[in-house]
């Protein structure tokens, strides 16, 4: 009977019985029956011995208190996980607060800027137009003063000019008359040899078409005898047609494009030795007639000084104005006055 509980508890029990000896022998993994058949020895008939030979195997023992172990780590660390996940989620709030505080003051700065620009530009505005304002008030003023200054300088300026021009005038028309007077006394002192006839002065006027004239020149360069004085008429006339000496309006000045007619005009003179070519200068009728007078005989000055620098003697050249006495047009066109101001060269024998 004791031992009927007891034995429910053991794996391959074995129960061996004598006059005088119990012995139980197998194995148990119930602590609980282990003990119990340890207090068996207890109460036994006198006589009876008692012996337990039960071997109590602790791994299933051990196994429970490994899981217990387990499940005791693993609910401390579901605690920790959930405790952590707690203070996560409490300094995520802190942070989300954190910000959401951060966001707001910005957002209130950003406001507070905005206004304080929004004034700063609506009171620079209104400087600048109290400014504009002012400076155009300045400006009108100023624009008043010089106006009035501009129209009494003006006014001052007229009456100066006015002055100035009555005295010109006045100088000009004294200036043309003593040129008038001197031209007249130059051309009666002029002895009387050069062309005296009309045949004479056909002869002079003489000219070939352009490409005769550049054979007789390039003959005139292959050849070494002198020209005479009628050949290098004929060739003068020639040249001067073809490309009329030019100077600036009212001036003596020769136009540069001219320097290559005169530079054919020496290439004939240096070959002319035995003969006397005068410069004759002739203008249009615009002007007075003293005026036009002395420019055309400055302006044959100006092509005797030029061929001089090219080499032709002084003593050769001889100058004379002729204003606007002797036309070869008529100056009532533009057309005839074109050739009414001309420079002709008239050559006689030395």
């Amino acid at each position: 009977d004791r031992l009927g509980g007891l034995v429910d508890g053991l794996t391959g029990w074995v129960l061996s019985l004598s006059d005088d000896q119990v012995t139980l022998g197998g194995e148990t993994t119930d602590r609980g029956v282990f003990d119990g058949l340890a207090a068996l020895p207890d109460g036994w008939p006198d006589g009876m011995s008692w012996s337990s030979d039960v071997r109590f195997d602790d791994s299933v023992e051990r196994a429970k208190a490994a899981k217990l172990a387990e499940e005791k780590r693993l609910a401390e660390e579901k605690r920790l996980a959930e405790e952590k996940a707690a203070e996560d989620a409490r300094l995520a709030e802190e942070a989300r607060l954190a910000e959401e505080n951060r966001l707001a003051e910005e957002k209130r700065l950003a406001e507070e800027k905005a206004e304080a620009d929004r004034l700063a530009a609506e009171k620079e505005r209104e400087a600048a137009e109290l400014a504009a304002e002012a400076e155009a008030k300045a400006a009108a003023a100023k624009a008043a003063a010089d106006a009035k200054l501009k129209a009494d300088a003006e006014e001052e300026a007229r009456k100066l000019a006015e002055a100035e021009a009555a005295r010109l005038a006045a100088e000009k028309a004294e200036e043309e008359r003593m040129m008038a007077a001197k031209a007249a006394e130059e051309e009666a002192a002029k002895p009387a040899e050069e062309v005296t006839s009309e045949a004479e002065l056909a002869e002079k006027r003489k000219w070939l078409t352009p490409d005769q004239t550049e054979e007789r020149l390039a003959a005139m360069t292959r050849e070494s005898a002198a020209v005479n004085a009628k050949e290098c008429q004929l060739l003068m006339n020639s040249i001067v047609r073809g490309s009329a000496i030019r100077f600036g309006s009212n001036s003596s000045v020769i136009n540069p494009a001219s320097y290559d007619v005169l530079k054919k005009v020496n290439s004939v003179a240096s070959r002319c030795t035995n003969t006397i070519i005068r410069i004759e200068g002739h203008t249009d009728s615009d002007g007075s007639e003293g005026y036009n007078l002395e420019l055309s005989k400055r302006r044959a000055q100006a092509v005797i000084n030029h061929l001089v620098k090219l080499g032709v003697p002084l003593n050769r050249l001889d100058v004379k104005g002729n204003g606007e006495k002797k036309p070869v047009a008529s100056n009532a066109t533009s057309k005839g006055k074109a050739l009414n101001r001309r420079i002709e060269f008239v050559v006689f024998e030395n």
